[in-house]
């Protein structure tokens, strides 16, 4: 796949990126939700590899779930936190081109 990508955060920042050839990266889905199961807007998202120096960051929209997108496959941990010692950690593996979803329970 080659093109250019444009991404809209929730900060209204905008990250563009060009690619040149077939691509491996995939897509993590986050929905975060209370023990209650009420979604949780706002919350604020922290991604990072368990190898390497890769890193994302963003905050969840209204229903509570938030999409990083290009992802270069690997190990990493998703991070959610809302309010003082309210979180959630969860590792994720991501293959080629995969779109994985992930469910976080804020405790």
């Amino acid at each position: 796949m080659s093109g250019i990508h444009v991404v809209a955060g929730a900060d209204l920042g905008v990250i563009i990126k060009l690619y040149l050839g077939d691509s491996t990266l995939g897509q993590i889905k986050v929905k975060v939700k209370n023990n209650q199961g009420h979604p949780i807007p706002a919350a604020s998202m922290t991604m990072a590899a368990t190898k390497g120096s890769f890193q994302a960051s963003g905050a969840t929209d209204q229903n509570g779930e938030y999409l990083y997108a290009d992802i270069p496959p690997g190990e990493y941990k998703i991070m959610a936190a809302a309010g003082q010692g309210i979180h959630a950690v969860k590792n994720v593996r991501l293959g080629n081109k995969q779109i994985k979803e992930v469910n976080l329970t804020l405790r």
